[in-house]
C-alpha cells in the first residue's frame, strides 16, 4: 500500500459513512472527466517528504482533495456543495 492509496481507501469509508456524502465517487488523480453524473472528490499528490525520525521508505505526503459537483451552473453547483 502506498499513502496515496491508503488516502483514497480511507475517504471511500469516509464517503460511505458520512450522510449526504454516499454518493460522491473518489477519483484517484485529477484528470479530465466527460459529463459528471454526480459529486466527485479528486485527489492530487502536491508532495512526499522523508520522515528524517522514521525508517527508510516512509514518507510525509501532501495532498489536495477537491469536490467537484456535476453541474454546470455554478450557482446550482455551490448550492449542491454546500448542502453536503
Amino acid at each position: 500500500m502506498t499513502i496515496r492509496s491508503d488516502l483514497i481507501t480511507y475517504l471511500q469509508g469516509v464517503m460511505l459513512a458520512t450522510e449526504g456524502l454516499q454518493d460522491v465517487k473518489v477519483i484517484k488523480s485529477v484528470r479530465s472527466v466527460d459529463e459528471l453524473s454526480g459529486p466527485r472528490l479528486c485527489v492530487k499528490v502536491d508532495s512526499y517528504e522523508k520522515l528524517p525520525q522514521a525508517p527508510l521508505r516512509k514518507r510525509s505526503g501532501t495532498f489536495t482533495c477537491t469536490l467537484v459537483s456535476p453541474h454546470s451552473d455554478l450557482d446550482r453547483a455551490e448550492e449542491d456543495l454546500d448542502a453536503r
